[in-house]
């Protein structure tokens, strides 16, 4: 390896210190309110009932998301038992594919420096670190793309049926995980690489008659259980409202959101390389604009044109989350990778003010991360000592390698590295578990396990009254809601009932005279979008509400009854 290479052994531990916080994550006892517990729940119902094809959710019929998230979930299920465990499983093991494809089309495209490093980048990425840890479909989405478009690059410039069919089940699969976008980003990719270098020719090959056929069989089951349980609705949703509607308006899903905000996001989502990859791409749209809109030869546009292409079409959405972006991460992994090995060239050829430059600007970046390390487990959650010990010895090693490493490459890459992966470790071996004391649902379920007298056929929620996915999925219940009427007639029962409540609910059923036998309450907060307020251990306090289970028997006699409260 040259003298800027950030050196093998380097790289190993690098990717070791990233798997170890993958691990973390991934064995975290809960699933997180809302939308992944939502998943997790969904997908055990599925296990339960056999029901592969019409997607339930508490009984009822289900039309938001595309089933392969709870397919594999469930089969997860089915094979090592229900947990958060087995849940993420699916996920973790999309991204080991993702994170390898992503070296694959950069090795191919550029060098094998480049390949690690965007395989690197992109398995230190924030959103790819959090994402693992609180599952959503679109990290399906994200490792299924790269992989497509890493076997159509190989493709279209190699030749080869096996990988043409191969990238169409890339995008089957990214279909099935989040629906059009999965094939939309790879056609973005290669539509811009090849009007942009003229191409086209070289493109131009027989079985890409093959794809459609391939994906139509791989969408059928999906569809046809589509159009069992929803009837025509069910193929309009999922092909048009759930993507283009968003655009177009036809979707109900809709927010204040501008075209500029994930110009923003993607500060975040792609920390601490996120600075790196607007450079990248603004350095090779600058140079496109010199050359009037023709690529130089040599050039790739896969990568870059994906992303830009992509990033305006969810821009254009009317319905913005964080992170619709991840399927195109990826792609910015690759041509921020390929900067960075241009980087070390010119280090290695003499030029190192830029190299300099950027050296101390990721050492700035690092600062930002550990000042958020300081802020979530020094003063919100303060550490205790031996953890407090690692977290400084972690902060000097940051700055310790970016300003005295031997090699230019571990001054560049490694502090970085080193400073993402110990606040991310940090956070879910010390803020996580802080955290969760909060997490009211999962708490309530943890009560109803440890005491076997509450049958799982006595759980229900009022109509109007607060619910929780983690409690439903941490119970093996379905989260039935019931009215007050209801509430009554199963109170009526000599076993009573049990709800999952708040104060506005049980006020509600003491004003209709219904006697509450005992009360458990349940600190409470929203732990998937934490406030200011929360993390202020001054004013946590006030920023906490509660939830209740509340067992309920019959209604009240004329003389006033005890009511037994209790904490967890």
């Amino acid at each position: 390896m040259a003298a800027s290479d950030p050196g093998r052994r380097t790289c190993l531990l690098l990717f070791g210190c990233t798997a170890v916080v993958y691990a973390a994550g991934w064995l975290i006892p809960d699933v997180i309110d809302v939308d992944s517990a939502q998943y997790a729940s969904i997908a055990w119902e599925m296990a339960r009932d056999g029901s592969y094809l019409q997607v339930h959710h508490r009984g009822q019929d289900y039309l938001d998301k595309p089933p392969l998230l709870f397919w594999l979930a469930a089969a997860a299920f089915r094979a090592l038992g229900a947990s958060a465990v087995t849940f993420r499983l699916p996920s973790l093991l999309s991204t080991l594919l993702g994170v390898w494809a992503t070296y694959g089309m950069a090795r191919r495209l550029y060098s094998a420096r480049a390949a690690v490093l965007a395989a690197l980048l992109l398995a230190t990425s924030q959103t790819w670190l959090l994402h693992n840890f609180d599952v959503r479909a679109d990290t399906l989405l994200s490792n299924a793309v790269i992989f497509a478009l890493w076997q159509w690059t190989r493709f279209g410039l190699d030749g080869g049926t096996h990988r043409c069919l191969l990238g169409a089940l890339g995008v089957a699969a990214a279909m099935l995980a989040k629906g059009p976008i999965g094939l939309l980003v790879p056609l973005y990719a290669i539509g811009a690489h090849v009007a942009l270098t003229g191409s086209w020719r070289r493109w131009l090959r027989w079985q890409w008659l093959l794809v459609p056929p391939v994906i139509a069989i791989a969408l059928a089951p999906m569809v046809w259980g589509l159009w069992q349980q929803h009837g025509w609705r069910g193929p309009q949703f999922y092909f048009w409202t759930q993507s283009f509607g968003r655009i177009t308006g036809s979707s109900r899903w809709r927010d204040s959101s501008t075209v500029f905000d994930f110009l923003a996001t993607f500060l975040w989502a792609f920390w601490p390389w996120m600075l790196l990859a607007y450079a990248a791409m603004g350095r090779r749209l600058l140079r496109l604009w010199r050359q009037r809109g023709r690529a130089a030869d040599g050039d790739e546009w896969l990568s870059c044109g994906g992303f830009v292409l992509g990033f305006l079409s969810l821009s254009l959405s009317r319905y913005k989350l964080p992170h619709y972006l991840m399927v195109l991460l990826p792609l910015a992994a690759v041509f921020t990778a390929a900067y960075l090995d241009e980087l070390l060239c010119q280090r290695e050829g003499g030029q190192v003010a830029r190299w300099r430059c950027w050296v101390f600007v990721q050492l700035a970046v690092c600062a930002v991360l550990w000042v958020c390390a300081a802020v979530l487990v020094g003063w919100a959650f303060p550490l205790p000592w031996p953890l407090a010990l690692l977290a400084v010895a972690l902060c000097g090693a940051t700055f310790a390698i970016g300003l005295g490493a031997p090699a230019a490459g571990q001054r560049l890459i490694a502090p970085s590295v080193v400073a993402v992966t110990s606040l991310n470790f940090l956070f879910l071996v010390h803020f996580v578990p802080q955290l969760l004391a909060y997490h009211s649902g999962a708490r309530a379920a943890d009560y109803v396990l440890s005491h076997p007298e509450i049958s799982r056929a006595d759980l229900f929620r009022l109509q109007d009254g607060p619910s929780s996915h983690a409690f439903d999925f941490h119970t093996r219940s379905v989260g039935r809601s019931v009215d007050l009427d209801q509430v009554t007639a199963l109170a009526s029962r000599p076993q009573g009932v049990w709800l999952f409540a708040d104060d506005a609910s049980r006020e509600k059923l003491e004003r209709a005279g219904l006697r509450i036998e005992r009360s458990v309450a349940f600190a409470h907060t929203h732990v998937s979008l934490i406030r200011g307020a929360f993390l202020d251990p001054a004013t946590r306090e006030q920023a906490v509400d509660r939830r209740l289970l509340l067992k309920l028997r019959m209604p009240a006699p004329a003389t006033r009854s005890h009511d037994a409260s209790e904490a967890p």
